[in-house]
């Protein structure tokens, strides 16, 4: 039978430049009692951390990069153990470092692996704030193999599209081996959510899920125009989950954004 117990709705906001992102979900009291009967399993689990990992490193990247750094393509002219490849990078990005402090300037970088499903071949995917060295000069810093660089390109979804095709392609074809396959430089911002609890009622939330079924939902945060919103019932505990992003007029291309909408349930009726 599906959990039916008090809860209530929880609003969490992630705000990163002109960017923002809002969830909306039930947390139900008291939370033990229903373990047994919703508990994931495994797999499940083990995805549901997989999108957290990737939506975490879509925010760390939107907060500290933009139109005017770069994003570097780093291959190996000969296949390399993931663990040697890794080294490689390191070392690729201590000199990157040693020559950005010399000219007075930090370097910050985001750096995501990846193995080709066929070939076997680690390579990464680096981007990095622009600095004193222009685009040849660092890409003449890797010896490994090809080096491909290019300016990033911000849409009104920021850099969103990017790092979600670039941290699902890592794992394309690998289904079960959910990892992170990424890491950062540690001066980088790490958005923190500003959280609320109890403001959001359950008529507000469902009215919401409607209006997102409907594909008339708007912003819910001020000055901000919707971009993506995604409404899921849980038909596990009767819950719903909402979550929406938004951008500022300063992120158009020259017109306002298309919003795109999801909707439907998830999850397995317990007997």
């Amino acid at each position: 039978m599906a959990y039916r117990g008090r809860f209530f709705v929880r609003r969490r906001v992630w705000r990163c430049g002109p960017y923002a992102e809002v969830e909306l979900y039930p947390v139900f009291q008291p939370p033990g009692k229903r373990r047994s009967k919703c508990r994931p399993t495994k797999e499940c689990q083990a995805r549901l951390n997989q999108r957290d990992a990737e939506r975490k490193a879509k925010r760390i990247v939107q907060a500290n990069f933009t139109d005017a750094d770069l994003e570097i393509d780093l291959t190996f002219a000969r296949p390399e153990s993931e663990e040697d490849a890794l080294k490689e990078a390191q070392k690729f990005l201590r000199k990157l470092r040693k020559v950005y402090r010399e000219a007075g300037s930090d370097l910050r970088y985001f750096l995501i692996w990846e193995k080709g499903v066929k070939s076997g071949r680690v390579h990464f995917h680096l981007i990095l704030n622009a600095g004193p060295l222009s685009r040849d000069a660092i890409e003449g810093m890797w010896q490994h193999g090809h080096a491909n660089s290019r300016r990033l390109r911000m849409d009104e979804t920021g850099l969103a599209a990017l790092i979600e095709y670039l941290t699902k392609k890592s794992r394309k074809g690998q289904r079960r081996q959910y990892q992170k396959r990424w890491t950062c430089s540690k001066n980088l911002k790490r958005p923190v959510p500003e959280i609320q609890d109890g403001k959001v009622t359950v008529g507000e939330i469902m009215t919401l899920a409607e209006e997102i079924d409907r594909r008339s939902a708007g912003a819910v945060l001020e000055g901000m125009t919707l971009v993506e919103a995604e409404a899921w019932r849980n038909r596990v505990n009767r819950g719903l989950y909402i979550r929406m992003e938004m951008a500022a007029p300063e992120s158009w291309h020259g017109r306002p954004p298309v919003a795109r909408y999801m909707s439907g349930d998830f999850g397995e009726e317990t007997e």
